[in-house]
């Protein structure tokens, strides 16, 4: 057992473990950064990536005693308010599913955007490539990661939804599920929809809620059912 001195999140923190403990093991159980998961132990799913030098890096096959003298970002360092625009991407178009995953996504991410600010999906997908989820939110990753370059690029002024799916904001509204409904729908614009908020459809030219198409299917079956019941 010896003495590690890690600067992680722009602190100097001096740890008491052997130096060939896993870097990953010594943000967990040391610092209480648990937003690094183990995922693997074996550096193939990306669950345990941090910024070392701006780098991405799976923490798991690191030894903390390598670590000295340089630069440590976790995902808890990047912003603690959720404002740098890869965060706020990844919130706007709703990436996460279990959530287990995504500290390491966006941290190759924000990796990514540092060193091509203008990605295409090739650029993307290489970079993602360390990085596993099993709940198949890549579609997400992929647009996200585009959001954010647009974030950053114009200083915050994007948004999302983007101003061509809602150029008439009176119009646009909520549903009572909070399914977004454009004001000015067209087929074109499908593909830049996030999962969660596509629950709509075109029906007869018009933007239809598929949340109210439901309730209203609900509603003719149950006065079918209670019209059963008296007759």
């Amino acid at each position: 057992m010896g003495k590690v001195t890690l600067k992680v999140n722009g602190e100097r923190r001096e740890l008491e473990l052997a130096g060939e403990t896993p870097l990953l093991w010594a943000l967990r159980d040391q610092l209480d950064l648990v937003g690094t998961k183990y995922g693997c132990g074996i550096g193939l799913c990306g669950s345990c990536m941090v910024l070392v030098d701006g780098e991405p890096v799976q923490s798991c096959l690191m030894p903390a005693g390598e670590m000295e003298g340089r630069e440590i970002t976790t995902i808890e360092g990047l912003d603690p308010d959720g404002a740098h625009p890869v965060q706020r991407a990844w919130n706007d178009v709703d990436v996460a599913q279990c959530g287990y995953c995504q500290g390491g996504q966006i941290l190759s991410a924000v990796a990514l955007l540092r060193k091509n600010p203008q990605p295409g999906d090739a650029d993307i997908d290489r970079a993602m490539s360390g990085n596993i989820c099993r709940c198949g939110t890549y579609p997400r990753i992929r647009r996200a990661i585009k959001l954010a370059a647009r974030y950053a690029s114009d200083e915050g002024g994007a948004s999302w939804p983007p101003p061509e799916m809602a150029r008439d904001s009176a119009a646009a509204r909520f549903c009572r599920s909070r399914c977004w409904l454009p004001a000015h729908w067209s087929s074109g614009l499908a593909g830049s929809i996030p999962p969660r908020r596509k629950n709509w459809r075109a029906d007869a030219g018009r933007p239809t809620c598929m949340c109210a198409s439901i309730e209203t299917a609900r509603s003719r079956s149950s006065a079918r059912i209670r019209k059963r019941a008296r007759a």
